[in-house]
């Protein structure tokens, strides 16, 4: 290449806006434009001739030299890394590129440097109005749960106002339903969404009239139709409110509809039998009979447990699921349900 040619090559690379290094074979620095020695903070006429490695700290080295081997053994095409001036508070993203003849032979590399600073600023102040806004985002999503569990609890008053036997009935049952469930392996990661339907699977008796709920005696047909229908008012009256993305309304909404379905398929609202009805309703079918009878009632007087669990027992298969039934007895029979 003529001298002329040469010389505006070089005051080309001098220009350019990148801070450019080129190596030979040996990684020995051979060229270093003005950028470069901002970057690097050293003097072309100094380290010119030196390893490229001078140029770094101890502890990054190791990576350089393993970018420069890989450049050599490997042939990608090019690999880059970013390396932070904390001195001048800059960002570099530096790209090594393998420089070969036309036979494809390892001639040396070519260091290419690029200011990111200012993108990466950008990127940080990003991430942290990123932070910002996830963090506002939890403390509205923790208040519309208060909010959530607020309305829930008003309604449980408003039911336990107009039924003075459902007093504690929902906490016994939730508590119960909470203990089959942790030692069924079924059933695991919907523990929380079981105890959370259970506190609340009598909800929809709010719209049922005081006269039947407090009926002393034995509800005739058309009275006992109302109360069939208080599972499936639960389900509607939830819905609205529902809303939380932590509380998974669906499994929440279906174990409520369903606590009064049976094992062999006589139950209501919806007649399902065995698998068809969720777990977790057939756990709070368990638990919720299981109160009801060793609780007084207006149209009769608290069963011994003794005698509710025989009820139960007797009934496996039938009204309950027979496994979940044996958890119940087992549990029972240990202490942990009492």
């Amino acid at each position: 290449m003529p001298n002329e040619d040469t010389r505006m090559l070089k005051l080309a690379y001098q220009q350019m806006p990148y801070g450019i290094i080129i190596l030979n074979q040996r990684n020995e620095i051979i060229f270093m434009n003005q950028m470069a020695e901002g970057i690097r903070g050293r003097s072309a006429q100094i380290i010119q001739g030196n390893n490229v490695l001078s140029c770094h700290p101890q502890k990054i080295k190791e990576v350089v030299a393993r970018s420069l081997k890989a450049l050599r053994e490997e042939d990608p095409k090019n690999s880059n890394r970013m390396t932070i001036d904390k001195r001048n508070d800059k960002y570099y993203e530096t790209n090594y590129i393998p420089i070969k003849n036309n036979n494809d032979s390892y001639l040396g590399s070519m260091l290419i440097s690029k200011d990111i600073t200012e993108q990466r600023k950008l990127e940080e102040k990003r991430l942290s109005h990123l932070k910002h806004f996830e963090e506002e985002a939890d403390r509205l999503r923790a208040e519309l749960q208060e909010l959530f569990f607020s309305s829930l609890d008003s309604l449980i008053k408003t039911l336990e106002a107009k039924d003075k036997y459902t007093e504690g009935h929902s906490t016994r049952v939730a508590d119960i339903s909470r203990k089959i469930a942790q030692y069924s392996c079924d059933v695991s990661p919907q523990i929380d969404t079981i105890e959370l339907a259970s506190q609340f699977h009598d909800i929809g008796k709010v719209g049922i009239p005081e006269s039947i709920l407090n009926k002393p005696g034995k509800l005739n047909e058309e009275e006992f139709n109302y109360i069939k229908e208080h599972p499936i008012l639960g389900e509607d009256i939830l819905a609205p409110i529902l809303k939380p993305k932590s509380i998974k309304p669906k499994p929440m909404k279906k174990v409520i509809r369903h606590h009064h379905e049976r094992y062999d398929g006589r139950g209501y609202p919806d007649g399902l039998k065995e698998d068809e009805i969720p777990i977790g309703a057939r756990i709070l079918a368990i638990a919720d009979s299981y109160d009801a009878m060793t609780t007084d009632r207006p149209y009769r007087n608290a069963l011994t447990p003794r005698t509710a669990l025989k009820e139960i027992n007797s009934n496996l298969g039938t009204q309950f699921d027979p496994e979940l039934g044996e958890i119940f007895l087992m549990l029972h029979d240990k202490g942990v349900i009492n």
